[in-house]
Parts: C-alpha cells; sequence; structure tokens
C-alpha cells in the first residue's frame, strides 16, 4: 500500500470515525492493522475470528489503561457527537486543543508492543 492509498483508507478514521466523536480513529486504526496482521478471511474458521478479535480487545484494553476510554469525545470532553460532519479548520490552536497527537502516539506504542515482529530488522 502506498502513501496515498493509507491515507485515503485512513481519513473516514477521523474526528472518531466521520467526526461522529465515537471510537477513536487511532483505536479503529489499531485494530485495522490487527487485521492486517492476523486477522481471518474464512468465514466458517470462527477460532481465527476469535483471535483476532481477542488481540484488538486487548489492544483496546491497553488504550483504555492509558487513556481511560477509546470514544473521542470522552477524551476531547466533548458531551455529545458533532452536528456537522464539516472539519474544523486546521490551525495551530486547533492542534493545541487536541490531544488526537498523543492518542496516535499511544496507538503505535500498542502497536508496536502487540506486533514487534513488524519493526523487527
Amino acid at each position: 500500500m502506498d502513501r496515498e492509498q493509507a491515507l485515503k483508507l485512513s481519513c473516514p478514521l477521523g474526528g472518531g470515525v466521520g467526526r461522529m466523536r465515537e471510537v477513536c480513529g487511532a483505536v479503529s486504526g489499531m485494530s485495522m492493522i490487527a487485521g492486517l496482521v492476523c486477522g481471518n478471511t474464512d468465514p466458517d474458521n470462527q477460532e481465527a475470528k476469535t483471535r483476532n478479535y481477542e488481540i484488538v480487545r486487548q489492544m483496546a484494553e491497553k488504550f483504555k489503561e492509558r487513556h481511560q476510554t477509546i470514544i473521542c469525545r470522552e477524551l476531547l470532553g466533548i458531551q455529545e457527537a458533532e452536528a456537522s460532519a464539516a472539519p474544523e479548520a486546521r490551525t495551530e490552536s486547533y492542534y493545541a486543543s487536541r490531544p488526537c497527537a498523543r492518542m496516535v502516539e499511544t496507538a503505535a506504542q500498542i502497536v508496536e508492543e502487540t506486533f514487534p515482529e513488524l519493526f523487527a530488522d
């Protein structure tokens, strides 16, 4: 997958998926990586699907241990979902008020801890 494909694939994860402020996009991204590493392609292989789900749950739990939740609006201190799908302007003050870079950093650390083989030389 090239950079442009990766950006397109991950674009809808922003704002807690489509700016609905639900599951944090970084957590969703971790799940997608788990699917790429150990996902199941056989709908009859319940054991493989269960194993993948267990890994995703373990990753989400590690994220919760560090941030108390995987829900975007809770991470942002927002009470309700956004009314509009339109993203806010990306300004210096916008980025200063958002913990998103930290959430992505946490997710990346969890991916590295969970799948060290991806980072071996």
